[in-house]
């Protein structure tokens, strides 16, 4: 933030002791002193060198508090994207499961991360569930967020990678469901303290 000189220089004349204004100031007889200090032209006889002074004074302390604002980082950064993916196995398809995990969404994972999409991958167990709590949580942990271009950029290079289009992705989410049940999910954002 920047102040023009202008207008610390007329705020300074309004709180100056008009003893201390005017070209000629009195002596101590009281009689006055002819040509005792310059004054600034247009500032109502306050004296240059003292307006100079105030004004550097001034600026220097606005731009200390401006500088110490913005300097004043946040305690954090944001850090990387993790998305969970809240799964119910239905009975008896626990081991089929955990084969499909292994494989193919594992070979899918391994490829996100070779390719610089996913920086680690998880699969949680949640022990002693809960009524409504899901059996497993699957972790994908990325740099960041992606715009619509880039997600479609990962999308079709996974496609190929997988030979397999959007159409046989998604029915294979849809052969799935005999296995597990997609109960819910959850999108966070790491925040790195400093």
């Amino acid at each position: 933030m920047r102040l023009h000189v202008g207008v610390i220089e007329r705020t300074v004349a309004r709180r100056i002791p008009s003893a201390a204004r005017g070209g000629a100031s009195a002596n101590a007889a009281g009689a006055p002193r002819a040509n005792a200090v310059t004054a600034c032209p247009g500032d109502g006889g306050i004296p240059e060198k003292i307006v100079r002074t105030l004004a550097a004074s001034a600026a220097i302390a606005l731009s200390v508090l401006a500088s110490g604002a913005s300097a004043q980082d946040s305690s954090y950064t944001p850090g990387s994207v993790w998305n969970f993916s809240y799964i119910t196995v239905e009975p008896g398809q626990f081991e089929n499961y955990m084969d499909y995990l292994a494989k193919s969404w594992k070979k899918g994972q391994d490829y996100g991360v070779k390719e610089g999409d996913v920086v680690s991958y998880h699969v949680f167990q949640i022990n002693n569930a809960r009524a409504g709590e899901p059996d497993l949580i699957l972790a994908i942990e990325t740099k960041d967020y992606l715009t619509t271009a880039q997600q479609l950029a990962v999308q079709k290079k996974f496609e190929k990678f997988m030979a397999q289009d959007a159409h046989k992705l998604d029915a294979g989410m849809g052969d799935r469901k005999a296995m597990r049940k997609l109960s819910g999910g959850m999108e966070l954002q790491e925040l790195k303290l400093k």
